[in-house]
């Protein structure tokens, strides 16, 4: 199993150089890939994002599930260590994303989690009214809602 951590780029350079570093004995890992944006914007809030490969070498202290009440809590855990040598750490990419892409890909992952059909997702993806509305009272926007002739939202 590979275990991966996530943070913000601009930690990247001292991750590399420094090791991963917890002020509370705390280090959080995750063993799925896909899960990556998921954490990183319904956890971290963060859209851009550096991910790191944890050798198992690196680690020796124990390794809990992370609890959260979510659907990729399986993949979460949290390693009771306070130091991850930089030896041990391996940068896999750097992640970008803008705020439509977040919203679709982390809504994707989840509707998959609970069994949807890819068409299902994207029938939901297309017309979601309520969320528009809300987006649009929150944002002080206008869009309206994709119909079948439209290509992208106005």
């Amino acid at each position: 199993m590979k275990y991966y951590h996530l943070s913000p780029p601009e930690n990247k350079d001292s991750i590399l150089s420094n090791g991963l570093i917890s002020t509370e004995n705390q280090i959080f890992l995750f063993t799925n890939l896909e899960q990556a944006i998921h954490i990183a914007t319904n956890q971290i809030f963060i859209y851009e994002y550096s991910i790191f490969e944890v050798s198992k070498e690196g680690i020796t202290g124990k390794l809990l599930n992370d609890n959260v009440g979510e659907f990729g809590a399986k993949y979460q855990w949290i390693l009771e260590q306070e130091y991850v040598e930089a030896k041990f750490i391996k940068f896999i990419k750097d992640e970008s994303h803008n705020y439509i892409d977040i919203a679709i890909e982390s809504d994707a992952i989840r509707y998959r989690a609970l069994g949807f059909s890819e068409a299902q997702i994207i029938q939901l993806m297309c017309y979601c009214p309520n969320k528009l509305e809300r987006y649009n009272e929150v944002h002080g926007t206008n869009f309206t809602l994709l119909v079948a002739n439209e290509s992208r939202l106005k």
